[in-house]
């Protein structure tokens, strides 16, 4: 959509102007899963499937919130955070954004307008919560005249989702939302926010493709925070037998998990391999992709997601499938991407391969399923801002 294209669309539901018009990206996590909240390495970029916001105040005390992609009546919108949880409401994110500026003593307008258009899928795995909490951040702080970083606003939406919404998830999805840079993708140390641009190295002999599986889940009902319970409980298990202090699971070497093996009740010691061995992974991947060793770095991909799915327990059937497809039909790897429970598979080909190799997943998929997967060819793009700038950019 134009910028004018988008002015017309916010008048028409709201009879008004907007005053800001911002982007918010998704990402695709290309290895380090659920490490974020363990203190370790994660490796995603922006995609172009993003979300576009428009506001502007009202001169009333309603907040009216508007989707393209949700068709309902403005008087819908919940009026407050409790009512948008209690309702599993997608505002529930809008919510919590404000709830968490005003904890820190910002003055946010009661009044608001906002306009949303997504071509981001919700549910796949690719956080278009944390662009959603993002978005609304850029917007909120420019109507109100205060500029924050874009380190502070992705800190910010962090909070939110943790504090007010309730998920436990770590710092990487808001941190690639707004900080990823085209052609790049962000190495993030989780513990300590450091992080950095990565070349990819991709040639034209070589493409990152995204499978979305077309099942859906929700962190809020999935057991995405007991993943996050689970790895404190062994962290503190670890801490109280051997009488050490490690601050996070990353902490923790291959040879000391394997010393308390036999006292690390089991679900826990799985837990905790995953976190060990996907720390080391990361790395490794980071060197191959750095070398153009694209066969290495694939088998990095696959063994994540052998990880994922027997020791951290977050894959499922349709998920499963479409890695041994992708496989058999020549990626060099490929692996769940997100919290896992459903969404997207992120798989590296080799170009030669990848016409047929897509129409064999496809119609592998349709045979058991009764449904195609989605299909996406990504590539990296800036994280959020104003839709000026990356219009005229």
């Amino acid at each position: 959509m134009t910028k004018v294209e988008i002015e017309q669309e916010f008048n028409k539901v709201f009879f008004a102007s907007p005053s800001a018009i911002y982007r918010a990206p998704g990402r695709v996590n290309l290895i380090g899963e659920h490490v974020d909240y363990n203190g370790g390495e994660v490796l995603p970029f922006a995609i172009s499937m993003e979300i576009i916001g428009a506001i502007s105040i009202r001169n009333d005390d309603r907040l009216c919130c508007f989707s393209q992609q949700a068709v309902e009546q403005l008087a819908a919108t919940p009026q407050s955070l409790e009512e948008a949880m209690l309702r599993n409401h997608w505002t529930t994110y809008v919510h919590g954004v404000i709830a968490c500026l005003r904890r820190h003593g910002y003055i946010v307008p009661k009044g608001i307008n906002f306009w949303f258009s997504s071509n981001l899928p919700v549910g796949a795995g690719l956080s278009s919560s944390a662009a959603l909490e993002v978005l609304v951040l850029h917007l909120i702080l420019d109507i109100m005249q205060i500029h924050l970083s874009k380190k502070e606003i992705a800190l910010l939406a962090h909070e939110a989702e943790n504090k007010d919404i309730g998920v436990h998830c770590g710092i990487m999805d808001q941190f690639a939302v707004a900080l990823c840079k085209k052609n790049k993708a962000l190495r993030i140390n989780t513990e300590t926010q450091q992080h950095e641009e990565v070349d990819l190295n991709l040639n034209n002999e070589t493409e990152f493709i995204l499978i979305d599986s077309r099942k859906r889940r929700s962190l809020q009902k999935s057991e995405y925070n007991q993943r996050f319970k689970e790895c404190q409980d062994c962290l503190q298990w670890i801490n109280h037998h051997l009488q050490t202090n490690y601050r996070t699971l990353a902490d923790i070497s291959n040879d000391v998990l394997l010393s308390v093996k036999s006292i690390l009740p089991k679900t826990l010691f799985k837990r905790a391999r995953h976190v060990v061995s996907e720390i080391q992974r990361t790395s490794s991947f980071i060197e191959a992709i750095s070398e153009r060793n694209y066969r290495l770095a694939g088998i990095q991909l696959t063994n994540c997601h052998h990880s994922l799915k027997l020791d951290y327990e977050v894959s499922c059937n349709e998920l499963d499938d479409i890695v041994d497809s992708c496989l058999s039909a020549g990626a060099y790897g490929a692996r769940l991407t997100g919290a896992g429970f459903g969404g997207c598979v992120i798989a590296l080909f080799p170009r030669n391969k990848l016409q047929s190799a897509l129409e064999s997943i496809q119609t592998k998929y349709h045979s058991k399923y009764a449904m195609l997967p989605y299909i996406y060819h990504v590539k990296p793009v800036d994280g959020s801002g104003r839709w000026e700038d990356i219009e005229n950019g």
